[in-house]
């Protein structure tokens, strides 16, 4: 893992998956959770007709990010995610 140094972190409703890759920390084996750090990729799956848990291929071969279709969504989720990330970053002390 040391040589990575992009890593996606995602949130998962039961409607949607909604991923973010950003700046990895590879000596450290954690994300950089500097907010200014750079995020190279989003990806936003519909899942909403997804009623079997295990059958997420179907599901994620088109990536809605960044359609305004779907602008509402990809807001919503991409706050989730960075609250997410703002909890583990207290958790985990600076980077």
């Amino acid at each position: 893992m040391s040589a990575v140094d992009v890593m996606g972190m995602s949130v998962r409703t039961p409607g949607w998956r909604y991923t973010l890759y950003c700046a990895w920390d590879g000596a450290a084996l954690r994300p950089k959770l500097d907010p200014q750090v750079f995020c190279a990729h989003a990806e936003l799956f519909d899942h909403r007709q997804d009623h079997a848990l295990w059958d997420v291929d179907n599901f994620e071969n088109e990536n809605l990010a960044g359609r305004p279709e779907v602008a509402a969504e990809e807001a919503t989720l991409r706050r989730r995610r960075q609250r997410l990330r703002e909890l583990r970053s207290q958790e985990l002390g600076p980077s």
